[in-house]
């Protein structure tokens, strides 16, 4: 143990106390001595009224000092509490912008399909307009063989009335002639076959042209 020799109020005071506390003791004794010395005029008769006002006083800077004490933890407590709300905001902003970013992202993909579709759209409606005309193009030349058609069938139609003309005029030359006469050679032997070849040409023509009609 140690002692420590403290003035208070004027007068000398030995404190025991624990090895190494003798300069704690020490600043808690000039501590009284400055509150015993604060009260002046006011200091009672009896020194130990002095000091019971002295540790009074004391005791209120110490009820004061945990007052504030208390006031600072609550204003820390709610600090901490704003902290925290403003952590979990910090957060949730964090998680929107996540969605957000990926929101922006599928957008993208929606959007770079979106362009790759019209491309292809393009690229087929390309195409569709040289499939078409090239239809055209087929039609028009359908069209003319159509009207070449139609004029080499008119034409083989009056080739075929001629020829049907003159192998009838050559039927009634012959019943009109006599009996020994007509019993003789007959008049153009080769009518008949050349108008059937007519015919046969006359009718595939005419294939020909509902062929095309039906394929166009």
């Amino acid at each position: 143990m140690s002692q420590v020799r403290l003035s208070i109020g004027g007068k000398g005071y030995t404190i025991a106390c624990a090895d190494g506390q003798e300069d704690h003791v020490a600043q808690l004794g000039a501590l009284v001595d400055a509150k015993l010395s604060s009260l002046g005029t006011a200091r009672a008769p009896q020194e130990a009224q002095n000091l019971l006002f002295a540790a009074l006083l004391i005791a209120e800077d110490l009820h004061q000092s945990r007052e504030k004490q208390a006031d600072q933890a609550g204003e820390l407590e709610r600090v901490a509490d704003r902290l925290a709300g403003a952590e979990r905001e910090r957060a949730l902003a964090a998680g929107q912008h996540d969605q957000q970013v990926s929101r922006i992202a599928e957008l993208e993909r929606e959007l770079a399909d979106t362009q790759s579709a019209a491309r292809a759209a393009a690229a087929e409606g390309d195409e569709i307009r040289a499939q078409l005309t090239a239809l055209r193009s087929d039609l028009a030349d359908a069209e003319q063989l159509e009207a070449e058609l139609r004029a080499g069938l008119a034409g083989l139609a009056e080739e075929r009335d001629a020829l049907q003309l003159e192998l009838d005029e050559a039927r009634m030359a012959r019943s009109e002639q006599p009996a020994e006469e007509a019993r003789g050679p007959a008049a153009d032997p080769d009518l008949a076959p050349a108008l059937e070849r007519f015919a046969d040409l006359l009718e595939m023509c005419a294939g020909k042209l509902e062929g095309r009609r039906a394929s166009s």
